[in-house]
């Protein structure tokens, strides 16, 4: 077939009529690329034996591969990482697949993650930080994730729960104030103890 179609003159078109996209593909030797000019569907292309991989550098969209059958995994795999949620694969999914820090790179918010089960620090290693609080995170949860007192305020953590989930010591590092510490049930031993 590749003498018909690189030495006869025939074009790819002319060879779609006549010839499956699976015969394309190993007697032929056309790339996807090659054939996405053609007008074949995805479905046709990935029944034909076309990796995810190579389609994607053929340069279908993520919307293509969900809507074409391709797993989560499959789509990760292929590279894929922008969009994953707008084409409709779950955080559930996306996190099975092993997105994990790409997560929000993918499209999910932090309370996408909370709802799929993903933990403080999976939250965390995914680069959120803001929203942590109101996604349903504890203080206590960012305690045991050995979270930065620092980015405590950022969370949305108040000098309260800062200090009721045991980061007394590093109220100041937090930022918070005497006043706050004094509000949030500090000692003066422990006002003068976090500096």
């Amino acid at each position: 077939m590749t003498e018909l179609w690189k030495d006869e003159g025939f074009t790819l078109h002319q060879l779609s009529t006549c010839f499956s996209v699976g015969e394309l593909r190993v007697e032929g030797e056309v790339k996807a690329e090659e054939l996405l000019e053609v007008g074949f569907s995805l479905t046709q292309m990935r029944d034909g034996g076309y990796e995810c991989a190579e389609l994607y550098q053929a340069g279908y969209a993520v919307e293509d591969m969900k809507t074409a059958g391709y797993t989560c995994t499959e789509v990760r795999e292929a590279g894929f990482v922008e969009g994953i949620k707008a084409a409709g694969y779950t955080c559930k999914e996306a996190r099975a697949a092993g997105y994990g820090e790409d997560l929000k790179r993918a499209g999910y918010s932090v309370l996408d993650l909370k709802k799929a089960g993903c933990t403080f620090s999976e939250a965390k290693a995914a680069g959120f930080i803001k929203g942590l609080k109101a996604a349903g995170y504890t203080c206590r949860d960012a305690k045991n994730a050995r979270f930065p007192a620092k980015l405590l305020r950022a969370a949305g953590f108040t000098c309260r729960e800062s200090k009721a989930a045991g980061y007394v010591k590093d109220l100041k590092v937090a930022g918070f104030t005497v006043e706050e510490a004094k509000e949030a049930g500090c000692t003066i031993d422990a006002v003068k103890e976090a500096g």
